[in-house]
């Protein structure tokens, strides 16, 4: 008679099937895979491809020995089963930026070589370090058949070789210089042109952004990129609004981020620079030709002005409108683009009656064509306590309901500068002046009402209130089905605060 086994030994044996273990795996953290892989074999084998889907990050690992010790553990995984593990990597974001030792920079860069099913790459950290590492890098990234997205952050020049000889096509393309104010190296020359470094995805690249990379030329006999639809530039020196025009003519989302600059718009001689600019682009652009399918322009009011762009948007969003000199360059890119939907960040103090106000720039762009806006509304930053915030809102909505052709509105309020924290509490505020006491019982409901009465072409509105605590509520939205002022509204009241 065979020997019995023991029942506390038999309730431990495993009772699920393996597609049951596999859906776990599947929602187990790293961690938590990594040990279920030493339980047995076929979860060993299961759970490579997890834990290489989880987008890796390998950073420097020099620890006190100087023993790169995370980098090899990671290379010995990927190189583990006969390297049968690299099909599984679709990702990779890279922060090693020193490799101690020579025997793991050459089991990296064998690594690399087998990256054949790799196509996000990011490098977070300075690419040319980590290229200084081992002198096969630059080429066994660049042979890396499949890549479609790559993101750069670099401090020197060592990548663009790298860049040139690119095999794979890509789809986006993230470049980010890292540049020391004394810095006089890296002159823009023409091998830093995203134009002439991108060639080879000319017919494939549809993103690019370009962190101060102040390097974009275009000369008669270099490509056009047909397939570019989005770009962002973030520079201290704009390109030609034709150099880019030229290079891509097909563009429909622009981002401008010209933020060095933004603190100088006081400065007249600034102001002198950036008309001249201005002028200057706009006279190129009725030589040159101009986009024809731009949809969504956004940035900086300064970077969006100074291109001088003479075609129409969709959208339109300028960052902050709060100078009078805003206002000026804030009528003319309106006039000029006639976009649909408008968002602003700007003063309440701008909704009065003066030479060039918002009132006056949003009923010219409403007699063209604007259909949707956004307003974010601040206060100056020295604004007094009893500032006349009802006439400010007051202004707002006579504006909103002169304006024929709206269709949807969004405002948000922020009272910021009319409250007290508690010095005990400082979750606890209180409204401070008589325009903090009005903003607190401000009627949002009532105002949004009033203005779906007055405006028949209106469908939605939606009004927030931050900084104080409204006892009816800090935001509403309201929805008709139709432009009938008598049409049936679904009002949502939020009582949530923000501060």
């Amino acid at each position: 008679m065979p020997p019995r086994r023991n029942k506390r030994m038999r309730s431990r044996r495993p009772k699920l099937y393996e597609d049951v273990l596999l859906a776990i795996m599947d929602v187990c953290a790293p961690a938590t895979i990594a040990r279920l892989m030493r339980t047995c074999r076929m979860l060993y084998r299961a759970g490579p491809k997890r834990l290489l889907a989880t987008n890796p990050y390998i950073g420097d690992t020099v620890s006190s020995d100087g023993s790169d010790c995370l980098l090899r553990s990671f290379c010995l995984f990927l190189m583990a089963e006969r390297c049968s593990r690299f099909r599984y990597l679709p990702q990779l974001h890279v922060g090693v930026t020193w490799i101690a030792h020579r025997e793991v920079a050459n089991m990296f860069h064998e690594c690399v070589l087998r990256m054949s099913h790799l196509e996000v790459l990011s490098f977070v950290a300075d690419l040319d370090a980590l290229l200084d590492c081992h002198p096969g890098l630059v080429d066994a990234f660049a042979r890396l058949p499949r890549l479609k997205h790559l993101s750069i952050s670099t401090r020197g020049k060592a990548c663009f070789p790298m860049l040139k000889k690119m095999r794979s096509r890509l789809v986006s393309v993230s470049l980010r210089l890292w540049r020391d104010k004394d810095d006089d190296d890296l002159d823009p020359l023409p091998d830093m042109n995203p134009v002439t470094l991108l060639i080879h995805s000319k017919d494939t690249l549809q993103r690019l952004n370009c962190e101060t990379w102040d390097a974009f030329r275009v000369f008669p006999r270099n490509p056009q990129y047909l397939a570019m639809r989005h770009l962002t530039i973030d520079c201290e020196v704009l390109p030609a609004t034709k150099t880019l025009v030229r290079a891509y003519p097909n563009l429909t989302h622009l981002h401008i981020n010209w933020t060095d600059l933004d603190s100088l718009t006081a400065m007249p001689e600034y102001l002198e620079g950036l008309e001249r600019k201005h002028l200057e682009n706009v006279q190129a652009q009725d030589r040159a030709g101009r986009w024809s399918a731009l949809e969504e322009v956004e940035g900086s009011l300064e970077g969006i002005y100074a291109m001088g762009l003479t075609c129409k948007v969709e959208r339109l969003l300028p960052r902050g409108v709060t100078q009078e000199a805003d206002l000026i360059m804030l009528d003319r890119v309106v006039n000029m683009m006639c976009p649909t939907h408008l968002q602003l960040w700007t003063l309440a103090e701008y909704f009065g009656e003066g030479p060039c106000d918002i009132p006056s720039i949003l009923r010219k762009a409403a007699s063209v064509r604007l259909k949707s806006l956004d307003v974010d509304l601040d206060f100056h930053h020295d604004a007094h306590p009893d500032a006349p915030v009802a006439h400010y809102l007051a202004f707002l909505l006579e504006t909103l309901r002169s304006l024929p052709a709206l269709e949807t509105v969004e405002i948000k309020i922020s009272a910021s500068r009319f409250i007290t924290y508690s010095k005990d509490n400082s979750t606890k505020v209180f409204p401070n002046g008589t325009a903090g006491m009005y903003l607190r019982d401000f009627p949002l409901k009532a105002f949004a009402d009033a203005l779906l009465n007055m405006n028949p072409t209106l469908r939605s509105i939606s009004l927030k209130l931050v900084g104080v605590r409204n006892p009816k509520g800090n935001g509403v939205t309201i929805t008709r089905a139709c432009g009938d002022i008598d049409a049936e509204r679904i009002v949502s009241v939020s009582r949530i605060w923000e501060y």
